[in-house]
């Protein structure tokens, strides 16, 4: 875990500014030079180093559109609307995991109708799905505010089978991580700006960090998304990555 930790501060070029007393004004590292483009693919210089992987992932979120992806495989743990929007979260997610990795299996595993509660049996009985699936990596970009002791073996269950879970830390304005996202065995995400600082919407932990990537105005078609859930799958890209050259 420390080496894929460590590998991944190298690959997204996430750089920490370490404010200091200082009268001067604060310089920030841009990130990217145009927000209004697909800004956060620049900054993790996906241009020039294009993501190769082949592992497989598993994507526990709502439906995805499969009019838009007529060969997705999709599993469910929760009624899966007939009709699913283009824009949905779980759509949204999965263009962009399967425009960084084209060459990736990627499934939905569908815990979640759009805009509703999401129930913890249903985490569970994805992540058993994924387990039971043998991918390589979990993605999750919903969370509970709660820790109850069935998620938590549950994705102990998966740690142990050597799933690498990815999970967002959260949306709460400074709060505490949302769970699973504040499991020590799981990588927390939390947001970043283009000019490379944290966004004010993160959950936050004193006693855990999170990996932050590119969270805030990031182009999806003809609109713009932000959120701790985005930021989550260029994590997951970025360990679909490593793992591919450090098997």
């Amino acid at each position: 875990m420390k080496k894929i930790i460590t590998a991944i501060l190298l690959f997204l070029f996430i750089f920490i500014i370490v404010g200091c007393s200082s009268s001067e004004p604060i310089t920030y590292v841009r990130l990217a030079s145009d927000i209004n483009s697909d800004w956060a693919l620049e900054a993790i210089q996906y241009a020039n180093q294009p993501i190769n992987a082949s592992c497989k992932i598993a994507l526990l979120d709502t439906p995805v559109n499969q009019e838009l992806y007529p060969d997705l495989q999709v599993y469910t743990t929760d009624n899966q609307n007939v009709q699913v929007s283009s824009d949905s979260h779980g759509t949204i997610l999965y263009s962009k995991l399967r425009e960084m990795l084209p060459k990736a299996a990627i499934v939905s595993i569908v815990i979640s109708e759009e805009d509703k509660e999401i129930e913890r049996q249903n985490i569970i009985s994805g992540i058993e799905k994924a387990i039971a699936l043998n991918v390589d990596i979990i993605n999750i970009s919903l969370g509970m505010d709660t820790d109850y002791p069935d998620l938590k073996e549950s994705i102990q269950k998966a740690i142990d089978y050597g799933i690498i879970i990815v999970s967002a830390a959260g949306n709460t304005d400074g709060d505490e991580l949302l769970y699973p996202a504040a499991y020590d065995s799981v990588i927390s995400v939390s947001s970043r700006t283009i000019n490379n600082v944290d966004s004010t919407f993160n959950s936050k932990s004193k006693a855990k960090k999170s990996f932050s990537a590119p969270g805030e105005h990031i182009k999806y078609n003809d609109q713009f998304v932000s959120g701790t859930s985005i930021a989550t799958v260029y994590i997951s890209a970025a360990v679909a990555h490593i793992k591919e050259c450090h098997p």
